[in-house]
């Protein structure tokens, strides 16, 4: 019963609870260790899951391969390469490489953190190789900006008789959206229809859109929109909004505000982004109007939650949160940092806080 509870809190997001179960269950086992290193993992919080699975393992606990996989995740999450080569070495040395989750896994930890020569390896090595394996080899490629080892890796795709997926494609454009790599892309793009034999799906032409938005095409970008199969969705107007914010088009900016909320009236997203918009050009009469709507709408937005290990201890923040126990010594050092940054004459870009934004121009 104890580990059916310890299961369902991580897997609904509620990891204090979770926490505290599994550290009154009485013989804790792997499965119940597990469980909450997964919770955290799934959740992106990759330093307090790797902290429970070192936690887990000096408590005389062997991990699994669910385990195993869940650690190796948190390691590319949060970029600990050093630590997954430990684990790697355990996996080998307990033979467990030939598991095809945990090679897959590898794969995408050293693509995600930048090893690529390790990631190669390790896909080479691998009994079974599949479209997942293939596709964490070439994100990493391509979130380098390697395009010819990215065309490698899809002809080898291709001769190995694996077909290229949305995933593929994903991965692709992301990289080179990032690596500033339009026209590249923009040919990956067009060869989605002829290599997997049907239409992309939303993901690819988010991406598309987001490198078209990036590279300041915006035109290009409201056109990909409109040619989508069906109705453009939300996500492709968020990244048209973002982009119109970067090259400061109001006019864009404004049409696919109105879009997003015709969509979904409670996305908070959409009213961040246009109030910041406005409050990048100074003009604050239409920030407090854009914060009006968003308060009639009931449009929310989530705490952000930030983890940190230093000196071997997690500790957790949450935003606006004052209850930590050293939240006296976090103000000083803000503060000293405040004024160091003033003495080096840095502006930073500081995103609005809206409630305290003046009114008028």
């Amino acid at each position: 019963m104890g580990s059916t509870l310890i299961d369902m809190y991580a897997k609904c997001g509620g990891h204090e609870e979770a926490c505290r179960l599994l550290r009154d269950l009485p013989g804790r086992d792997v499965i119940s260790w597990g469980s909450v290193i997964s919770g955290f993992a799934q959740d992106g919080h990759g330093l307090p899951a790797l902290e429970l699975f070192d936690r887990m393992q000096r408590e005389g606990v062997k991990p699994d391969n669910v385990s195993i996989v869940c650690a190796l995740k948190a390691c590319g999450a949060v970029g600990c390469v050093n630590q997954a080569r430990l684990i790697h070495k355990e996996v080998i040395r307990n033979g467990l490489i030939k598991d095809t989750a945990i090679g897959n896994i590898l794969v995408d930890v050293y693509a995600k953190c930048g090893s690529l020569e390790d990631s190669h390896k390790v896909l080479e090595t691998l009994h079974v190789q599949d479209i997942v394996s293939w596709n964490a080899l070439i994100a990493g490629y391509a979130n380098y900006g390697q395009c010819g080892q990215v065309d490698q890796c899809l002809a080898n795709i291709q001769k190995k008789g694996f077909k290229p997926d949305d995933k593929t494609y994903t991965s692709i454009l992301a990289g080179c959206s990032h690596a500033g790599l339009t026209e590249q892309g923009h040919f990956y793009f067009n060869s989605v229809e002829q290599n997997m034999g049907n239409l992309p799906g939303i993901e690819v032409y988010s991406c598309m859109a987001d490198l078209f938005g990036r590279s300041g095409c915006l035109k290009e970008a409201l056109d990909l929109l409109y040619s989508t199969p069906n109705l453009p969705e939300i996500i492709l107007w968020k990244s048209l909004l973002t982009s119109c914010r970067t090259y400061k088009n109001f006019d864009l900016g404004k049409w696919a505000f109105h879009q997003m909320c015709e969509l979904d009236t409670q996305d908070a997203f959409a009213y961040v982004l246009m109030s910041n918009m406005y409050a990048d050009a100074n003009i604050w009469e239409k920030v407090v109007d854009i914060q009006d709507i968003r308060s009639i709408a009931s449009a929310g937005k989530k705490p952000g939650t930030a983890w940190i290990k230093p000196e071997e201890k997690v500790y957790k923040f949450n935003v606006n949160s004052s209850s930590s126990p050293l939240i006296e010594e976090m103000q000083g050092k803000l503060l000293r940092l405040g004024e160091a940054i003033r003495r080096s004459n840095h502006l930073p870009e500081l995103d609005l806080v809206c409630d305290q934004a003046p009114k008028g121009g």
